[in-house]
């Protein structure tokens, strides 16, 4: 996803821009999620009017999105209620690409104002992770009168301040694996040691380039971008109350966490372990059907869906280690966020 992202640019708005607006405004479930629309959006003249008026008016400051050239949506910021304001909409089919992300991190830095604000219907789950990625964070709420759903809807409010800080949580070690033999389960040590630009010592997927041996087979010189894996001890649980029996190591992990929401955190996060040793998080472990044949069902247990239908990979993390060190359970976990605009994970 962090590819496409950079296929992102933005430019000025053109009048010719203006009908693959009102074509991508038309979609019903869009205008479900967005909820505060246009009156009427099948309104053609309409539409076309405000634009025109929009376009002219130098208080407005808007861009138009383009993805591999193609015309993807538009950015504004405006005063709404007194405030400096920021709205967007992206074309359905531009959905679930890092699109809109991307383009929001590079339109707020085009503006100076800061506090800068944002408004958004609360079941707009899609939205609110956008804007809170770029670095707006919650401050209040409202309603507002939804033409589309004809009904009174709950919004949030966000603000995005000159230097947005985000609470980095912290946890611990719970238990370190390793293997030396491309086994599915790895066995538990009292200690790891972490080797910079390497992976674990003693593991059979240390080294630079690629170690899976899927991976291998498609071509050895990838980097390696999988050297530590990592499992959160709350899934354990999780599939131990659903009736399986797993423990720590048993998955593949080489370290075993609790207390950080290893899922949730953004691409190049970076961890802290025990006194010295830094793994940086490269992307999302992809199950496959080993789980399975470790336990039957296993592979469907981590697996979910959000409310958006977008598929969540649960089976852990995947990183690479920049500073080496000792690793043992019970250190200490330290998260460090990469610079906005966060990327989520994705598998590797």
């Amino acid at each position: 996803m962090e590819e496409l992202a950079n296929d992102v640019r933005l430019r000025d708005i053109t009048e010719q821009d203006l009908a693959l607006f009102f074509e991508q405004q038309l979609d019903p479930t869009a205008n479900q999620m967005a909820a505060f629309t246009a009156k009427d959006p099948k309104d053609r003249e309409a539409y076309f009017n405000s634009w025109t008026k929009r376009l002219v008016d130098t208080s407005i400051h808007k861009q138009t999105i383009l993805f591999q050239g193609s015309v993807a949506g538009h950015l504004s910021s405006f005063e709404f209620l007194g405030l400096p304001t920021v709205g967007s909409w992206l074309g359905k089919e531009f959905w679930g690409k890092g699109i809109a992300t991307r383009a929001l991190s590079l339109f707020v830095k085009q503006l100076p104002t800061r506090p800068l604000y944002a408004r958004v219907a609360k079941d707009n789950i899609g939205s609110i992770r956008v804007l809170q990625k770029c670095g707006f964070q919650i401050v209040g709420e409202d309603k507002g009168f939804s033409h589309f759903r004809d009904e009174e809807v709950e919004e949030y409010i966000l603000v995005l301040k000159e230097n947005p800080t985000i609470p980095s949580p912290s946890g611990f070690v719970t238990a370190v694996s390793r293997s030396a033999a491309h086994s599915f389960s790895k066995q538990n040590q009292p200690s790891i040691q972490l080797l910079a630009g390497l992976g674990v010592e003693g593991d059979a997927h240390l080294g630079e380039t690629v170690k899976h041996r899927s991976r291998v087979a498609q071509n050895p010189n990838q980097p390696n971008l999988r050297q530590v894996h990592l499992i959160h001890a709350e899934l354990h649980e999780e599939l131990q109350s659903a009736g399986f029996d797993v423990s720590s190591g048993q998955m593949g992990e080489n370290i075993t966490t609790r207390g950080i929401p290893l899922l949730e955190l953004p691409t190049g996060t970076r961890l802290y372990l025990g006194d010295s040793a830094v793994v940086e998080l490269t992307g999302l472990r992809n199950p496959c059907q080993q789980l399975n044949h470790f336990q039957p069902g296993l592979m469907d247990a981590v697996l979910d869906r959000d409310p958006d239908g977008n598929l969540i990979r649960k089976a852990g993390v995947m990183g690479i280690v920049t500073a080496s060190g000792e690793v043992k359970p019970g250190d200490p976990i330290r998260v460090e966020y990469p610079p906005l605009p966060h990327h989520p994970l994705e598998r590797v």
